[in-house]
């Protein structure tokens, strides 16, 4: 077993924006998987570009994933709003796999929008490049930080209005 020290560039954006704003505009700029439509686009063998044309939104990127955390720890009897989104684009990922398939690790990466206990609302994310760092390749960091340009295009205008 082997451990490894890294530090992580986290970024919060704050914004005025309801919490309902921000997601609908999450969601708005990132594509989202239909699994039933992948699952055919594997079947028919088809190239990788098909599944970026398929799911990426504007943004370029497309969500595999979205945890409604608050509607579950809801359950608790306390309201709470937060939804981590796992975001990524295949082309850039399979680019980053062919470097490193550890990466598998950080890639999609995690987008999260909540509002806390006060009302303020805020949207979060891990700096990919930062969390790729680890493994001392200028190609893969070089690669990631495409993402981080992504990520903070995205979570800037989400929180803008």
């Amino acid at each position: 077993m082997e451990t490894i020290s890294y530090t992580a560039r986290h970024v919060i954006v704050p914004t005025k924006r309801s919490y309902e704003q921000v997601i609908e505009a999450i969601e708005t700029q990132v594509g989202r998987v239909d699994y039933p439509q992948l699952e055919k686009i594997i079947a028919a063998n088809a190239p990788l570009e098909a599944v970026a044309d398929a799911f990426c939104g504007p943004s370029t990127f497309m969500y595999l994933a979205k945890i409604d955390q608050g509607r579950i720890l809801a359950l608790s009897g306390n309201k709470k709003k937060c939804a981590l989104y796992i975001l990524g684009n295949p082309l850039i990922g399979n680019q980053m796999h062919d470097v490193t398939t550890a990466v598998g690790l950080y890639i999609p990466f995690r987008l999260c929008a909540y509002e806390d206990p006060q009302g303020n609302v805020f949207v979060t994310y891990d700096v990919p490049s930062s969390l790729v760092e680890q493994y001392k390749n200028e190609q893969l960091t070089t690669l990631a930080r495409s993402f981080d340009e992504t990520l903070k295009t995205i979570a800037l205008s989400v929180t803008s209005g």
